[in-house]
């Protein structure tokens, strides 16, 4: 089936096997939008496999590694994984030129990447893909033109935590038990119930609101009338000789008004094109609500260290932190009017003083105690180093992104915690009722 037209090969990264589904489980035709495909399982694969079976620090990834290795050996003679879909084996090592490529022959993805190069110049008709979820590999393939894709994430297997982590939590976890001293935290919003409700702002009709705001644009700032130019150089009309300078000044008075009314014509141009991104802007941001969270230890016993609270968005909403937010349009500058022996007023270009990072901001970042906050596909995960029993802690600002929301009126927002001292995670779900 290789060097077809109609058939996508695509090179498999050993992380996909580490940490994806196998292959015959991934619908191909969906991942890369072919009626034909054909995985490749060249020799740096089948290498780095090998080593993470041997080596891995995991024993459960070198189990992992180890099974896929028995799987594949057998579907050498039959390599047919899907309907339309067939493994290829490269069990040779590519013999291009390294340094020409600027690649590193003792590097796993550097011989991925010149096993790709070798069979696209042997091969020209087919479409190569590498399908990777490494970022760093991701790079360098774009870098020559090769193409990426990162398996879907429905695929994505849960990770995998070492038997020492799991023997450890479990031993911290037995004698807060055997003590009778646990803590007990629990999320809801600062209002106290697992319940809030939103009322989401409405807008006026885009036409309307672009209509108001140029409406008092144009009347802020006018085209300029030539009437008080004329007024102004009258007086120098009394003799020839004042005549000839009042005509000639008169005149590029004149031609300086029609440039300022040409330029003001476009700015009211770029300023409409403003209102129009402003408007979708306004329709994102009132489809963002605050959501104010309080984690609590009340009925605990104890407190709870090194608490991780993972909050996943029912999609198609999603978390946000501050720094996530929508970026609003840039305000075209208005030009400026000119007065009769110049402009009105000029703009001083003041330079913006750098920011210094200074050493507390080095040590406030470097502190593991302090709270953290981040998101990650529409997820968010908060990190805090303690909170003790019968407190409440606020937590960092969060915002639910809710703008792709369009048949439901409610979200769903559900909720794991984890410390030293407890064994299984806290689970629980929060609800944003939405009124519109």
């Amino acid at each position: 089936m290789g060097g077809n037209e109609n058939t996508a090969v695509i090179f498999i990264d050993t992380n996909v096997a580490l940490h994806y589904k196998r292959l015959d489980q991934i619908d191909w035709k969906r991942e890369v939008d072919e009626k034909r495909c054909e995985i490749v399982v060249c020799s740096v694969f089948l290498a780095e496999l090998e080593k993470h079976k041997v080596e891995h620090s995991n024993k459960k990834i070198r189990k992992r590694a180890g099974e896929y290795s028995t799987w594949l050996a057998k579907k050498y003679d039959d390599p047919v994984v899907r309907t339309g879909a067939q493994i290829r084996f490269l069990p040779d090592e590519p013999m291009i030129d390294f340094d020409a490529y600027r690649l590193d022959p003792t590097n796993f993805d550097d011989r991925l990447v010149a096993a790709v190069i070798e069979l696209s110049q042997q091969e020209s008709n087919s479409r190569f893909y590498v399908m990777t979820a490494d970022l760093g590999l991701t790079l360098k393939l774009r870098s020559r033109g090769l193409s990426a894709i990162k398996p879907s994430d429905t695929y994505e297997l849960p990770e995998e935590v070492s038997d020492e982590e799991r023997e450890n939590k479990e031993l911290r976890a037995q004698l807060a038990k055997l003590t009778h001293r646990m803590p007990k935290p629990t999320l809801q919003f600062k209002s106290g119930e697992q319940i809030l409700v939103v009322q989401q702002q409405t807008l006026l009709p885009k036409d309307a609101f672009i209509q108001e705001a140029m409406t008092k644009l144009r009347s802020k700032h006018p085209f300029m009338d030539t009437a008080p130019v004329d007024n102004h150089f009258n007086s120098l009309t009394k003799s020839p000789t004042m005549l000839q300078i009042g005509q000639t000044v008169r005149s590029l008075a004149l031609n300086r008004d029609r440039i300022y009314n040409s330029s003001l014509q476009n700015y009211f141009v770029e300023y409409e094109g403003y209102l129009e991104q402003c408007y979708v802007y306004g329709l994102h941001r009132a489809a963002i609500c605050k959501l104010d969270l309080i984690l609590s230890n009340l009925d605990g016993s104890m407190p709870a260290n090194n608490v991780d609270i993972y909050l996943k968005c029912e999609k198609p909403t999603k978390l946000l932190t501050e720094d996530d937010w929508p970026t609003a349009p840039k305000r075209p500058i208005e030009p400026e009017q000119p007065g009769v022996f110049g402009t009105t007023s000029s703009r001083l270009n003041v330079p913006l003083i750098p920011q210094i990072r200074t050493m507390a901001d080095v040590l406030r970042d470097a502190d593991q105690t302090r709270p953290r906050l981040t998101t990650t596909k529409g997820n968010a995960t908060f990190y805090l180093h303690q909170i003790k029993h019968r407190q409440t802690s606020d937590l960092l600002p969060i915002w639910l992104d809710f703008s792709t929301l369009k048949e439901r009126d409610n979200v769903l927002i559900s909720f794991e915690i984890h410390a030293s001292e407890i064994l299984e995670p806290v689970t629980g779900t929060l609800h944003v009722r939405i009124t519109r």
